[in-house]
């Protein structure tokens, strides 16, 4: 039999995490191991020897937000991967939370075949690369190229 991979669910509400947490069970092959409201409780399952292999975190959370969750998880938990959730779906949330850690990022509203497949890229090749991130990097100047922007032209 194969070993079910551990989960972590990072949510404040409830219902939404328990609901996320069935649909995890109906997916199969994955074992939540840690539900947490916020980072602060996440950090104290993982300080009483919790070892999860993808975490999923919703970005907006008090106490301990899902950006500083996620680099938190980074630092501490790098065997960890990071799946970013989150109702908002612009790209200054995306590159804030690629910029934390994130292995991939979801907006809450997708369905459950996406999901599935994003946890299944997360938790077997450590990242999940979606439509929207491959937008974001073709359409974002490089750094670089923002430097240029802001020179003075020599004519």
């Amino acid at each position: 039999m194969t070993p079910r991979i551990p989960i972590a669910l990072v949510d404040d509400h409830t219902l939404f995490r328990n609901a996320l947490a069935d649909l995890i069970a109906l997916i199969g092959g994955y074992d939540v191991v840690v539900q947490a409201e916020n980072g602060q409780e996440y950090v104290q399952a993982a300080a009483n020897g919790a070892r999860v292999a993808v975490a999923i975190v919703d970005l907006h959370m008090p106490v301990m937000d899902g950006y500083a969750t996620i680099a938190w998880i980074r630092e501490h938990q790098p065997q960890t991967r990071a799946l970013a959730l989150t109702f908002d779906k612009d790209d200054a949330t995306l590159a804030k939370a690629l910029c934390a850690g994130a292995c991939g990022f979801l907006p809450k509203n997708v369905g459950r075949g996406l999901f599935s497949e994003a946890l299944h890229q997360v938790a077997t090749l450590g990242h999940y690369i979606n439509e929207d991130l491959v937008c974001l990097l073709y359409t974002s100047p490089s750094p670089r190229d923002r430097t240029r922007s802001r020179m003075p032209s020599s004519a």
